[in-house]
C-alpha cells in the first residue's frame, strides 16, 4: 500500500524545481530588457499568495536563483576580465565539497566565507550564456539544495536554508567547467550520505526513517497553519 503521506512530501520538490526553471527562463528574457523590477514584483506576489514552506521554502530557493542570474547579468556587462574568476569559483566549489565531506568551519564562518567569495566574484566578468546553460545550472543547483533539505528532514537535523543555498551557489555563479565539476562532486558526496549510516542517534531502519520524515512533515504542516 502506498504511503500517501510520504509520497506527498515530494510535491514541494517538484514545485520548487518547476518554479525555479520557469523563473530562470523568465529571467533570461527579462533581465536584458531591464525587467529586474518586474521579476521582484512577481516573486513578492508569489510569496504572498502561492508560496509554501512545507518541507522547503520554495520562494526562497527561487529568489536565490534570480539573485544569482541578476548578478551574472551585471557581471556580463560590468565585470573585470581576470583569471581570478576561475580561482574564486574553484575555491567556492572546494569549500562546498569540504564542508559536505567533513565540516571544518562553523556555520557563521562558512556563511561569511561564501559572502566574501560572492562579493569578490561580483567584480569579475561572467560571459553571457545560452538559455540551455541557465536551465542546466538551475537544475543542478535546485537538485543539490533539495537533496540537502530532504536529508536533514529525514535525519531530524536542521540547517539554515540560506547556508544550503550559499554553499551550492557556485553552480550558478562559477565558470561552466568548475560549476559542473563542483556539482558532480557535491552530488557524489550527498549520494554517499544517503547510502551510509546517518549521524549518531539516527536509526537506519527504513520504517524509522519514514516515521521521522512523517513527523517532520507534521511539524512543517503545523508551522504553516499558524
Amino acid at each position: 500500500m502506498v504511503d500517501l503521506t510520504l509520497a506527498s512530501s515530494y510535491v514541494p520538490a517538484f514545485s520548487c524545481l518547476a518554479k525555479s526553471l520557469a523563473t530562470a527562463s523568465l529571467s533570461y528574457v527579462l533581465l536584458p530588457l531591464g525587467g529586474l523590477t518586474a521579476l521582484c514584483v512577481t516573486l513578492q506576489l508569489d510569496r504572498m499568495f502561492l508560496n509554501t514552506e512545507f518541507i522547503v521554502d520554495v520562494n526562497a530557493v527561487v529568489v536565490a536563483v534570480v539573485a544569482c542570474f541578476a548578478a551574472n547579468h551585471e557581471r556580463a556587462h560590468n565585470g573585470v576580465v581576470t583569471p581570478a574568476t576561475t580561482a574564486l569559483a574553484l575555491l567556492w566549489a572546494k569549500l562546498c565539497i569540504l564542508q559536505l565531506s567533513r565540516p571544518v568551519v562553523r556555520t557563521r564562518v562558512e556563511m561569511c566565507l561564501y559572502a566574501a567569495l560572492a562579493v569578490l566574484m561580483s567584480c569579475t566578468q561572467h560571459p553571457s550564456e545560452p538559455m540551455s546553460y541557465a536551465l542546466g545550472r538551475t537544475t543542478g543547483f535546485v537538485l543539490l539544495v533539495l537533496t540537502n533539505i530532504y536529508w536533514h528532514t529525514a535525519t531530524s537535523q536542521e540547517e539554515p536554508l540560506a547556508l544550503t543555498a550559499a554553499r551550492h551557489a557556485h553552480v550558478l555563479l562559477g565558470t561552466p567547467l568548475i560549476s559542473a565539476g563542483g556539482a558532480l562532486g557535491a552530488a557524489i558526496l550527498l549520494a554517499f550520505r544517503w547510502q551510509t549510516k546517518p549521524p549518531a542517534g539516527v536509526d537506519t531502519n527504513p520504517d524509522v526513517e519514514a516515521a521521522a520524515l512523517r513527523e517532520a512533515l507534521a511539524r512543517s504542516k503545523e508551522k504553516c497553519s499558524q
